[in-house]
């Protein structure tokens, strides 16, 4: 992952280079400036068709983890199109598009059930949220109980209350 450090700026100005060559500098100011604003057009169009898009998942009943997943592809996407140069716009207007952004949907979520199963990645949240008590819980692939003994099942009630005075 280092080599991205270096091959980024290299691949920018390269493309760059190539492009105001190509064309003229005018005609590659052009674009970026045409890239940026339709970036700025999507973004603006994004942020009202994802509430609409969730409220329709809520109403259904269904889940709306795919098109909450899809719609932040998307606005990734318009915010590298917004950002000057030209792997910023490739990369955004192939996170635009559906079928790469299926692709990469499918292939991300394959790389985390990978890496869920194989106890690389644990998530942690946050539950019993009353007043300043927190417990953690770690969820993890690899964490089993030995046996039964190591679980522990515990009915309790409330008797009666007494006022500490």
């Amino acid at each position: 992952m280092r080599w991205i450090v270096f091959l980024y700026p290299l691949s920018e100005i390269y493309l760059i280079f190539k492009i105001t060559t190509t064309f003229s500098f005018i005609d590659a100011m052009g674009m970026w400036i045409t890239t940026t604003l339709c970036g700025f057009i999507i973004l603006k169009m994004m942020g009202k068709s994802v509430v609409v898009e969730i409220q329709k998942c809520i109403q259904q009943k269904r889940t709306p983890e795919t098109k909450v997943i899809h719609h932040a592809m998307i606005w990734f996407g318009a915010l590298l199109l917004v950002l000057p140069g030209a792997v910023n716009d490739i990369v955004g207007i192939l996170l635009i598009l559906p079928g790469f952004r299926h692709i990469l949907f499918f292939w991300f979520r394959h790389v985390l059930l990978g890496q869920i199963k194989g106890g690389r990645m644990a998530f942690y949240g946050f539950s019993n949220m009353s007043g300043m008590k927190r417990t953690w819980d770690h969820y993890n692939s690899k964490q089993k109980f030995s046996n039964p003994s190591d679980v522990i099942d515990v009915k309790a009630e409330v008797i009666e209350k007494k006022e500490i005075k």
